[in-house]
């Protein structure tokens, strides 16, 4: 996903509530968000939200 362009943050986050991850990725469709999430190796093991940001 980096080299291709497509991930464009990830990385850790470290809360007092416990740890979690965040991601930016660059995507043209909602498809796309969705199929990474479908294929990402820890699915089932963590849950996962995502949030359309306005640009272009």
């Amino acid at each position: 996903m980096v080299q291709e362009g497509t991930a464009l943050i990830l990385g850790p986050v470290l809360d007092l509530e416990g740890e979690y991850g965040a991601g930016v990725v660059r995507v043209d469709k909602e498809e796309e968000v969705i199929t990474l999430i479908q294929n990402d190796p820890a699915n089932g093991l963590n849950t996962y939200e995502y949030h359309p940001a306005g640009g272009n």
